[in-house]
C-alpha cells in the first residue's frame, strides 16, 4: 500500500479492515481471475491513489507509534 500499488487481496475481514473496504477482493481461484480480466486500467490508477492515501494516513510508523504509546498509557492509568 505505502508503494503505491494497487491491493488485489483475499476476502476476509482482516484485509477488508485495514484497506477500508477499498482494494479489490477475491474469494477463490475462478473469483480471482474474474477480477483480474475485468479490472480497467483506470481503475487500477485510482486502487493505488487510494492505497498510498490509505497507507499514508493509517500505517506510518509514527502514527502506529503514537497508537501503541496511547494505548499503554490507558492500560497504566
Amino acid at each position: 500500500m505505502s508503494l503505491g500499488n494497487a491491493i488485489i487481496s483475499f476476502d476476509v475481514p482482516t484485509n477488508r479492515e485495514t484497506t477500508q473496504n477499498q482494494a479489490f477482493y477475491f474469494s477463490d481461484p475462478l473469483s480471482l481471475t474474474n477480477l483480474l480480466e475485468s479490472i480497467s486500467e483506470k481503475e487500477m490508477i485510482e486502487n493505488r491513489k487510494e492505497m498510498k492515501r490509505i497507507a499514508n494516513e493509517n500505517y506510518t510508523w509514527e502514527k502506529i507509534a503514537d497508537d501503541y504509546r496511547h494505548l499503554f498509557n490507558s492500560l497504566l492509568n
